[in-house]
């Protein structure tokens, strides 16, 4: 069986992971990784320190007690906390257009902050 491009492990933190996440997902779409297999493919390529931080957030389950699903929310629970909402407020409401920006980059500012 082929395979098409590399899971590499995940080495950041916050928006990264929402990144990687969707890069697993394409490389199982583009390998046809089947279902059975998505979890151990995911635990064997994310990375020693994110193996690590899983075992201590599932204890006193491991991960192979557990869903692909349940693993990837538990991690997107640790690496993207949910904001404050008022803290996402004011960094909208203080963002303003810098010098050298152009409008087009500080809309596309804008509406980063507003999602949140």
């Amino acid at each position: 069986m082929p395979t098409y491009g590399a899971l590499e492990p995940f080495h950041g933190e916050g928006g990264a992971w929402t990144e990687y996440l969707e890069r697993v997902k394409l490389f199982f779409d583009a390998n046809s990784v089947p279902e059975e297999k998505k979890k151990s493919v995911f635990l064997n390529c994310c990375g020693s320190s994110t193996y690590s931080l899983l075992r201590s957030l599932l204890t006193p389950k491991t991960p192979d007690q557990v869903s692909i699903d349940e693993i990837q929310s538990v991690l997107s629970g640790h690496y993207i906390p949910k904001p404050s909402v008022v803290v996402c407020r004011f960094r909208l409401n203080s963002r303003s257009r810098q010098p050298e920006e152009s409008v087009s980059d500080y809309t596309a500012s804008l509406k980063k902050l507003s999602t949140n």
